[in-house]
């Protein structure tokens, strides 16, 4: 999302697509139910998440005639981290839970495309979407919107942008074949090539180019 927002500052404004491939918007449900479930499970584990808080957002589907749903809200009823057993309690819970959102998933005929990958769309039931809805806005205000995240979300951001910059502007510190694809005065593509190679980094690369490029201390040579 960053480097998108650079790539659209610093040339157009890039819009969103009209027509999804249905691969596409399967992992965009995978997306979802993963963050719905491990996000929020590692908040728990963290206690940035109260169980407490979990059991109350269920409360809404204690009268769901989705059999399914019905099991997940009685196993989160009886749930306790007094319980010796707690931990293993609550990943069984979200293996069920996972497992009711993926068996949620119907794929659906949306247009009369000749091509079947854009014919067809995964879609969540809109009951199991507003569960997701809610567990991510629930992780959301616990968890990602606190400072002791956001400090480490903006020093990210800010490593991040700060390659993209250092990178657009100087074609030289980008690998042999990245440079060999940049096209002359084609602003928009090479914000592309270097957006794709930022995106290729791991954690630790990054770190380790921003230091060379922006840090003052010393280092070896070839450390990355």
């Amino acid at each position: 999302l960053i480097l998108q927002l650079r790539i659209e500052k610093k040339t157009s404004i890039h819009h969103k697509t009209k027509r999804k491939t249905l691969e596409c918007s399967i992992i965009e449900i995978a997306d979802d139910i993963a963050y719905a479930t491990h996000d929020l499970q590692d908040g728990i584990k963290l206690r940035l998440i109260d169980i407490e808080e979990l059991k109350t957002l269920f409360l809404k589907w204690e009268t769901t005639e989705n059999q399914l749903l019905l099991k997940l809200v009685g196993k989160i009823t009886h749930l306790d981290k007094r319980n010796d057993q707690f931990t293993m309690q609550l990943k069984d819970f979200f293996a069920d839970l996972i497992h009711f959102f993926i068996t949620s998933i119907k794929v659906e005929l949306e247009n009369e495309f000749l091509s079947n990958r854009m014919r067809y769309t995964a879609k969540l039931l809109e009951e199991v979407k507003e569960i997701i809805d809610r567990l991510n806005a629930l992780t959301h205000s616990n968890v990602i919107s606190t400072q002791r995240v956001q400090t480490i979300e903006w020093k990210g951001g800010k490593i991040i942008s700060d390659l993209f910059d250092a990178l657009t502007e100087n074609s030289n510190l980008l690998p042999e074949y990245e440079q060999s694809i940049l096209k002359k005065n084609d602003s928009k593509v090479n914000a592309r090539v270097v957006c794709d190679y930022i995106a290729g980094m791991t954690d630790s690369y990054a770190l380790k180019m921003y230091a060379r490029l922006f840090e003052s201390k010393s280092g070896r040579l070839f450390d990355i």
